[in-house]
């Protein structure tokens, strides 16, 4: 039995299961804001300031330990005791009904998604072959980037940049757009569990990418997103890196910042305050990396050439349940 073939009752129950426990710890003790921001529950920023407050690395009443101080994420990130599936590979083909408590990447399937692959078999993708195809995409976008019903030029820059984003994936791989946007919650599903018809359209689209080669499964699923966030960031100035968290699964007991932590136990570390480390760790971020960083240079060249640089026209809104990439759901902008 695999995860992709839960019932929607198996895997609707077990959503609600872990949403709930996440929402009960963001309103217990003391407030933990790592679970208030899986919960969603006020500004992020606020949230990393007081998980820093905590110390270097903590315990979640999430049930995830959090690396806060640059040199233990950076050793979360980097290092061989720290993987991205179980210690035992064996328990991703036991159901994780079987188990105490799977990883939301086992229940939702995306062990599939190229997101689980031992270090040192990512190697960064060269983007430099797709560059004059980002370029076409990137022209066309921006050139009737208004909304419908927009006045004036009144635009949605998270529309745009998603939309090149996928679009030049599509055109560079062979997959089909429309899978590029289905899978935009994945790296946020490593943390938080989706809404249910999220959920499934992600497993859907995760088994529909089943088969193709795993460059392109892994542009399709991770590179999409974090291509978009980058030129979100790079197109308004803002400095925002485009992921904020990494996922990682400690594949033996081991003494982390004073504390003892067992095989098994899921750690987030926090990049977010530390932009270097965003797409660091030699894992699937750093191998999307370069093609998000040739599609946020495109578009700001595409963009000044044009003279359709964005600015600012209103709050931004951000996706709901989103701890990893805080993506903007609407970006309200008017392109000069």
């Amino acid at each position: 039995m695999t995860t992709t073939t839960l019932t929607d009752g198996e895997l609707g129950s077990y959503l609600l299961d872990l949403r709930g426990r996440q929402w009960i710890a963001g309103a217990v003790h003391d407030r933990d804001p790592y679970a208030l921001l899986l919960r969603g529950f006020g500004d992020p920023a606020a949230h990393h300031r007081r998980m820093a407050e905590r110390g270097p690395l903590f315990l979640s009443s999430a049930g995830v330990w959090v690396a806060t101080a640059r040199d233990v994420c950076a050793a979360v990130i980097d290092g061989p005791e720290f993987g991205l599936w179980y210690p035992d590979p064996a328990d991703g083909r036991r159901s994780p009904y079987a188990m105490p408590r799977p990883l939301l990447a086992h229940v939702l399937g995306l062990d599939e998604a190229s997101l689980r692959r031992p270090r040192g078999e990512y190697e960064a993708i060269d983007p430099e072959p797709w560059r004059p195809l980002a370029e076409r995409v990137a022209q066309r976008w921006l050139a009737g980037a208004s909304g419908p019903g927009d006045p004036g030029d009144l635009g949605d820059l998270a529309r745009v940049a998603r939309g090149i984003a996928a679009d030049v994936v599509a055109g560079a791989v062979g997959v089909d757009a429309g899978l590029c946007h289905d899978t935009a919650p994945a790296l946020d599903a490593l943390c938080c569990p989706p809404p249910f018809p999220v959920a499934r359209r992600l497993t859907a689209a995760v088994r529909e990418l089943r088969g193709r080669p795993r460059n392109a499964v892994l542009l399709a699923v991770a590179g999409t997103e974090v291509a978009a966030n980058l030129m979100c960031a790079v197109l308004l100035d803002a400095g925002e890196p485009p992921v904020h968290l990494q996922h990682r699964v400690a594949q033996q007991d081991l003494d982390l910042a004073g504390h003892a932590v067992e095989a098994g136990s899921e750690i987030v570390a926090l990049t977010g305050p530390h932009e270097e480390l965003a797409l660091a760790g030699g894992l699937y971020l750093s191998a999307v990396a370069p093609f998000a960083r040739m599609c946020a240079q495109v578009a700001r060249a595409a963009a000044e050439s044009a003279g359709r640089l964005p600015r600012p026209a209103g709050p931004g809104v951000r996706r709901l349940r989103s701890p990893v990439t805080q993506a903007w759901a609407r970006l309200p902008v008017t392109f000069g």
